[in-house]
């Protein structure tokens, strides 16, 4: 599944100021769907006039509120400026999140085995947490959302359902974690399993090599939203 994954501001992502990481690396023109619905050519550095700018900040202050009335307690603010600081493809982050449920089953379910050709959420560990419910570790990270998902910067446990819309008839919602809390999920995880850091599977294949890989990627997107304190955005 391909997943564009985004360290930048929110309001510049949803007027369509960004490039994505095939733009870059071959030039070629692209539109997005962005969150609202709307088709829009996309490209960094394109003009945004003033009355557009002033919708897409508006829409940043409301998120903001969903997440606060949602988690009453949590301080849930930033700066939503600053230049870009990723933008990457980062296919493994479902792949990652069933391997981070399976392990939590293998008494149950045996050694982990994801099969490449099949969609993560396929795996019987899903169906297993559904039938049999048990505590599990590094949940901001197993409850992502790939397709529509913000990790913000601030501090607040499991997603919260931000963005309401109806788009062609159907309502939909997007999904806002909180990206320290994912960070401090995926740097246990790789810890738990014996993996140094800035490993990126290189000599394993499939799905070591995809863990690892992920892992790394993650990491670093994470940790480059902890450093600038800006939204990650992971885009479907």
């Amino acid at each position: 599944m391909g997943v564009d994954a985004y360290v930048m501001p929110l309001w510049r992502f949803r007027a369509g100021d960004v490039s994505t990481a095939m733009q870059r690396l071959f030039g070629e023109k692209a539109g997005v769907i962005t969150p609202d619905g709307r088709a829009v050519q996309i490209g960094e550095g394109k003009p945004i006039d003033k009355l557009e700018e002033r919708r897409c900040r508006l829409w940043v202050e409301r998120m903001k509120r969903e997440v606060a009335r949602a988690r009453p307690g949590s301080t849930i603010d930033w700066n939503d400026d600053g230049p870009t600081q990723y933008a990457e493809q980062a296919n493994g982050v479902l792949t990652l999140a069933t391997y981070a449920m399976a392990i939590q089953y293998e008494d149950v379910l045996g050694p982990v085995t994801i099969p490449e050709n099949q969609h993560p959420y396929a795996h019987p560990a899903w169906r297993a947490f559904s039938q049999n419910p048990r505590p599990i570790r590094h949940r901001n990270l197993i409850t992502l959302r790939v397709d529509v998902g913000y990790l913000l910067p601030c501090e607040f446990d499991l997603p919260v359902k931000v963005d309401p819309r109806v788009v062609n008839g159907r309502e939909m919602y997007s999904l806002a974690s909180s990206a320290p809390a994912v960070l401090r999920d995926v740097r246990a995880l790789r810890e738990e399993l014996g993996i140094p850091a800035g490993y990126k599977g290189e000599a394993h294949g499939w799905p070591q090599g995809a863990i690892c890989w992920t892992l790394h990627e993650m990491e670093r997107m994470l940790t480059l939203s902890e450093e600038h304190g800006l939204p990650v955005i992971l885009w479907g």
